[in-house]
């Protein structure tokens, strides 16, 4: 039993067994106890409480490892969750942003569009305005020439009354008359003709160079 016992002793601290060290010792303890060799018993017990020491010793350093490396994964998926859950946060805001974006975006196109109806409206208006401001204007000298071209019609009449009465004398006086209507009348047709002509030049795209203008044409228009 002894030979058996040293032999597996031996195994065991070639092989680092220490589970099979420890229990080896420990039965050799009790092997000298029974054979009344307390010296040998004492020192293989020894021997025995050492290993389970430093076998216990190697099973907590173990626990304490593996607690580590739990509490290490349980940190890492929890980083991983809260990483995962901001991600989730960004990607909502992200599209929260996209979409007031587009809103945006829709807004100012409608902007756009109400103030180009906004700008035609104005344009309309004023163009409303002009064209009446220039009707009136040229509706001012064709009164002078409609109402002169009427009077000379009269006169005309009358100068043919005058001479068929050979009434030659009155008949100049109507002749002096025709004529003074008659420079009104191309007075007023000139104004018309200049209001039209002057009416075509605004219109007209230009380069905005400066141009000579009559002054005191200017101020009588």
């Amino acid at each position: 039993v002894l030979e058996i016992l040293n032999n597996a002793l031996k195994i065991a601290d070639d092989s680092k067994m220490l589970g099979l060290f420890s229990r080896t010792h420990f039965q050799l303890s009790d092997y000298y106890k029974q054979d009344d060799n307390y010296e040998e018993a004492v020192k293989h017990l020894e021997a025995h409480i050492n290993l389970e020491k430093e076998f216990n010793k190697n099973a907590i350093s173990q626990k304490i490892s593996t607690l580590e490396i739990t509490h290490k994964v349980e940190e890492t998926r929890k980083e991983a969750d809260a990483a995962k859950q901001k991600n989730e946060e960004l990607t909502r805001l992200n599209e929260e942003i996209e979409d007031q974006r587009k809103k945006l975006e829709t807004a100012l196109a409608n902007l756009k569009a109400t103030q180009a109806q906004l700008v035609q409206s104005e344009k309309m208006a004023s163009l409303g305005e002009l064209t009446a401001g220039i009707a009136h204007e040229i509706q001012n000298p064709l009164n002078f020439v409609n109402n002169f071209s009427d009077v000379n019609k009269e006169l005309l009449t009358e100068l043919g009354e005058e001479t068929e009465k050979e009434n030659y004398k009155d008949a100049k006086a109507i002749v002096k008359n025709l004529i003074q209507n008659e420079e009104k009348i191309i007075h007023h047709g000139n104004r018309a003709d200049a209001i039209v002509k002057a009416m075509l030049q605004h219109s007209r795209a230009t380069g905005g160079q400066k141009e000579s203008t009559d002054i005191d044409r200017l101020a009588d228009e």
